[in-house]
């Protein structure tokens, strides 16, 4: 059951985030703000801490790419792709919105089965878990019955 009240009043207060999903890039928009990141990360030489999303790192600092949505498997000192993708999410909100926010905004999903030969079926609760995690309030898919055919349900 839920609050109607609580939702309208955080449906004011917080503006959605679009996401439009490719495999090579994934582009943000809140209002008239739009983010644009391909969908690879830079690791520093350890492999344990993410030192550029989208970009090779500025500054000279030498960056390890990894490809979050590559068929080729990882090499096994990389971590894992959940907890990078978490982290391409994090940084991708901070740009989106600009700032803290005092209301988590709710990310709206375009396209999401462009990713279904490479999650073939689980490209939703992948990217709703990494979403979630790097601060929003909640998913919506806005192509649900274009996912599941793509997957060939």
């Amino acid at each position: 059951m839920g609050y109607p009240m609580l939702e309208t009043l955080l449906a004011k207060l917080s503006r959605d985030i679009v996401l439009t999903v490719e495999p090579a890039v994934f582009h943000f928009e809140r209002g008239s703000r739009r983010v644009s990141l391909a969908t690879r990360v830079f690791l520093d030489r350890d492999g344990d801490r993410i030192v550029g999303v989208g970009e090779p790192p500025a500054h000279g600092v030498v960056g390890t790419p990894v490809d979050l949505f590559s068929d080729e498997p990882a090499s096994p000192d990389v971590p894992a792709k959940q907890e990078l993708l978490d982290g391409f999410f994090r940084f991708a909100l901070q740009q989106t919105t600009g700032r803290k926010v005092l209301v988590r905004p709710r990310l709206v999903v375009h396209n999401a089965g462009s990713l279904g030969a490479l999650l073939c079926g689980y490209q939703n609760s992948i990217l709703t878990e990494a979403a979630i995690r790097a601060g929003v309030r909640e998913c919506r898919f806005v192509d649900a019955a274009a996912t599941a055919l793509a997957c060939g349900r």
